[in-house]
């Protein structure tokens, strides 16, 4: 994703998870600068460095955090559960757990 789509067009954009104590889980955020100089603007506060774009991962590197563009798919409407599976731990078998006979 270029850095235009992070910051361009006053895109506002809500952190889904985080573990910063200065940038919390529903807070909205804007980018700006350029890809060498990231703003982070997080709830009307800048509690990061200045940031460093990098376009071979999409992300924006921080120092001790990396900002991550996660896209999660989900309906409009609830829908019908078709059917369902459930995963048991076997012996012996890829992430088994046991060699057989235990």
């Amino acid at each position: 994703m270029p850095f235009e789509d992070f910051a361009g067009r006053g895109r506002i954009w809500t952190i889904q998870f985080s573990d910063s104590k200065t940038c919390l889980e529903k807070t909205q955020v804007r980018f700006s600068g350029s890809e060498d100089e990231v703003w982070v603007d997080c709830g009307g506060g800048v509690p990061f460095p200045i940031g460093k774009y990098n376009k071979g991962t999409n992300r924006i590197d921080l120092g001790g955090y990396e900002i991550r563009l996660q896209l999660v798919y989900v309906p409009k409407i609830p829908t019908p559960i078709g059917g369902s599976w459930t995963a048991e731990d076997t012996a012996g078998g890829v992430g088994g757990g046991g060699e057989k006979g235990d």
